[in-house]
């Protein structure tokens, strides 16, 4: 195996989405940024008398529809996206 082969089989974007992931996330705890944006949070949700439960449920919830949002993104758009472009350039091609 050379490495122009084992480069095609490499998932090089889970490597960039790890080391970003892992680079913010140092960046945001070296700078104390994660506490402030935390406090932030529960400031302005009114979290302050919450249980740790109830926030990690909340939590829970919030990054399931963060992540089913963008994963389902571009599969809900895409279809949409070119059904609407293709009645267009059909209705501005008639007579």
């Amino acid at each position: 195996m050379d490495w122009k082969e084992s480069q095609r089989g490499f998932p090089w974007g889970t490597v960039v989405l790890f080391a970003v992931g892992i680079g913010v996330g140092t960046a945001l705890l070296r700078t104390q940024a994660a506490g402030w944006l935390a406090d932030l949070i529960v400031q302005n949700l009114g979290l302050r008398q919450a249980s740790a439960f109830a926030i990690l449920m909340l939590l829970s919830l919030f990054l399931i529809v963060i992540h089913l949002g963008f994963a389902s993104a571009t599969a809900v758009h895409d279809p949409i996206g070119l059904t609407t472009w293709r009645r267009k350039a059909v209705a501005t091609t008639r007579p």
